[in-house]
Formats: structure tokens, sequence, C-alpha cells
């Protein structure tokens, strides 16, 4: 989809670089690309992409069933006889025209324990990719079609030290070597919670977005609440903590608590 189509003031389908597809409702999951997407239409969706880092280990003895959780490392155990591995809240965090446009939200963010473990960096992705500045037309090529999959590189400083940390704690491990690493760009909101709402700026469009790392969790009942704000259901829970308009000019966002 490269934008909306917009008639009489409400959405009447969407762009897509095959054509014109028609719809009386369209919803915007775009993850790390939705911010981005939404500021076409002066719709404002604080975001920060924040890169994080994981890894799979070669085969070793079993330390642990299931997954574990600690203040340093997250570990679960797979089928082959290998670990997941990741340090918990840990990542990158380049320095764009849209995270800098929306930095006073994240302000209780940047101030919190969370902030201490990111890095901040300067690179490409100010001028090219989902947190740049820039409009295009629907009839154009979109940013979405020129970086079609999002595949940024791991942190290897990142890596090698969740490796340390896990050899410490398990030392029956001694020897475990990194089999594949993998980074991906998380869609991170203010307060650490995803954005699910209607937009009264453009009737017909909704957005679930902002999952902030934990989407597979939450993922269910997202989808749940979606169809029923969608379809004018009972919605089985408030609304009220997803809304978008939590952040406007004056709110209070709570302290983040978990990433």
């Amino acid at each position: 989809v490269r934008g909306l189509d917009i008639s009489a003031g409400r959405v009447s389908g969407v762009w897509t670089e095959r054509g014109r597809v028609r719809a009386s409702q369209v919803i915007c999951c775009g993850g790390a690309w939705s911010s981005r997407f939404c500021k076409q239409y002066g719709i404002d969706l604080p975001s920060a992409n924040i890169l994080g880092t994981a890894f799979k280990t070669t085969a070793a003895p079993e330390v642990i069933q299931g997954c574990l959780s600690m203040p340093e490392l997250c570990i679960r155990r797979r089928l082959d006889g290998s670990y997941t591995v990741a340090i918990p809240g840990r990542g990158q965090l380049d320095l764009a025209p849209q995270n800098i446009r929306y930095a006073t939200k994240f302000y209780p963010m940047y101030r919190s324990k969370i902030a201490k473990k990111l890095k901040l960096r300067l690179n490409g992705s100010f001028f090219n990719g989902p947190e740049a500045a820039g409009r295009w037309s629907n009839d154009a090529v979109s940013p979405f079609e020129k970086i079609r999959v999002l595949d940024p590189e791991p942190d290897r400083q990142i890596l090698n030290e969740a490796l340390g940390i896990l050899v410490r704690a398990f030392p029956a491990l001694e020897g475990i070597k990194i089999d594949h690493a993998w980074g991906g760009w998380i869609d991170t909101t203010p307060d650490l919670v995803p954005v699910i709402d209607e937009m009264p700026r453009v009737p017909g469009l909704f957005i679930a977005s902002g999952f902030s790392g934990h989407g597979f969790g939450i993922g269910p009942g997202a989808g749940l609440l979606c169809a029923q704000l969608m379809t004018n259901r009972q919605l089985f829970t408030d609304i009220a903590p997803y809304r978008l308009t939590r952040f406007d000019k004056g709110n209070a966002i709570r302290e983040p608590q978990m990433m």
C-alpha cells in the first residue's frame, strides 16, 4: 500500500503499486513504518524504532526447560538443543527526523533506567527509512517499496556481551557459540503500550501499531479488539489505555515499565 484513497473527507480505499483497492475501512498496522505513513495525513503517531538484537546458539547441555527471564538475560530452550538468547531492554536508536520530532514525548523513557540500555547513533537512516522525512504521491514509488524488507544488522557488542553473561550464569555452557544472529526494528511508543484506535481526523482509518516488543504476547487480544472496534461490536476491554489521544499535549505519560 502506497497511501489512502480519500473521498468526501473519509477513507474510500487504498492505492497500491498495482492500483486502487476500494474499502470503507482501513487498518494501519505497518510496524516501524506506521508513524511515517500517518504523518502523510496529519496524524501524529509518536514512535521510535529501536534496533533489538538476538541470537541462536549452537547445541548445548540442557540447563533450563522452556524460558527463563533474568534482569540481564533472556533465554529459551529450543527443540534442536540450542538456545535463543537476548539481553532485555538493550538496543540502538538511530537519530532521524521522526524520532527527533517526538523527543519530548519520550522524555519519561529517556530519563528512566530503560534509556541507559540504549545506544544512540547517526547514520543513513536519517535520510532514508521508516523515520526519515519527506512525502510521496500515490502514483510514485513509495519508501516502502524502496525498502521492502527491514533486515538490520545485529549489534555485535550486544552479542558478545550476552554470550559472556550466558556462560557466567551457566558454567555448564562453557564453549557454546553463536550459530545465527539477527536484528529487528521494534516500533516503540513513549509508554511502551500500543496504539489501537480509530482516527477521527480521517474517518475509516484505524491504527494498530507501536507494540513495543510484546506484540506476539498480546497479538490475539489486539486482533480481537481491532475487529470489535471496526465492526462496532461490544469491546471486551476498556480501550482508553490504547487511545492515541493519551499522548496529547499536556497529558501525563506514565513511566514505561518494560521493553
